[in-house]
C-alpha cells in the first residue's frame, strides 16, 4: 500500500489546485484559508469561477444577513486550512440577498461627492512643492486652489512661488495667521 493512496501529505499540496479543484458542489461550504499576505478568511464559498480563477466568500452573521463579502483569484491563497462539506442532501439557496436601490444610490451620490471633494485639492500644473505646501495648510485651514493660487479661509491669496511674502488679503489677522502657517509649513517640508 502506498503512503499517498490516501492523498499527497498536506504540506505538498498545491493551494491554488486545490482551489481550483472546487465547483458547484462546493458552494455553500465553509472554507478556511490564508493568503499569500497572511490574513486567514473564514466564511461561506459563496461562488466559483473556473474561467478567472476567482473565489467568493462571504461571512454570515448572526442574524442570516451576509457581513463581508471577499472576491480573491486563486493565486492569492497561500494555503487552505479548512474545508467543511455541506450536509449532504441540502441544496444551497443561491438567491442573493435583496438591494435597497435609494440606498445603493445614496452611497454613490457620497463616493461621487468625496471623489469630487478630493479632486478639488489637486492643483493642476503647479509644482510638486506648491502641491505639498497645499496638503501642509489644508490640514489646519481651509484651502482650495484658483487656478495656480491657494485661496487660504476664502481671504488670502497665496501665488507662485508660495512663500510669506506672495500672501494677499484683506484682513490683517487672517493675513498674518497664514504667513505664520506658511512660514512654518515651508521649513518643514524643505527640511525634509
Amino acid at each position: 500500500m502506498s503512503a499517498w493512496e490516501s492523498g499527497p501529505p498536506r504540506s505538498t499540496i498545491n493551494p491554488v489546485s486545490e482551489i481550483l479543484s472546487l465547483s458547484e458542489k462546493n458552494i455553500g461550504c465553509q472554507i478556511h484559508l490564508k493568503t499569500t499576505l497572511g490574513e486567514e478568511i473564514k466564511g461561506e464559498l459563496f461562488a466559483y469561477d473556473s474561467s478567472t480563477q476567482t473565489i467568493v466568500i462571504q461571512d454570515k452573521l448572526d442574524n442570516k444577513k451576509v457581513g463581508n463579502v471577499r472576491i480573491l483569484k486563486a493565486s492569492f491563497v497561500k494555503e487552505v486550512l479548512k474545508v467543511e462539506e455541506r450536509a449532504q442532501g441540502v441544496e444551497y439557496d443561491m438567491t442573493l440577498p435583496p438591494l435597497d436601490a435609494a440606498q445603493c444610490q445614496a452611497r454613490e451620490a457620497a463616493a461621487i461627492k468625496t471623489a469630487e471633494d478630493d479632486a478639488k485639492k489637486i492643483g493642476v500644473g503647479v509644482s510638486e512643492l506648491a502641491q505639498d505646501i497645499f496638503d501642509a495648510m489644508s490640514k489646519t485651514l481651509p484651502c482650495k486652489w484658483s487656478d495656480k493660487s491657494i485661496i487660504v479661509m476664502d481671504d488670502v491669496k497665496i501665488d507662485d512661488p508660495y512663500t510669506p511674502e506672495c500672501c494677499k488679503g484683506s484682513k490683517d489677522t487672517s493675513l498674518s495667521r497664514v504667513r505664520k502657517v506658511l512660514e512654518g509649513e515651508r521649513a518643514r517640508l524643505t527640511a525634509k
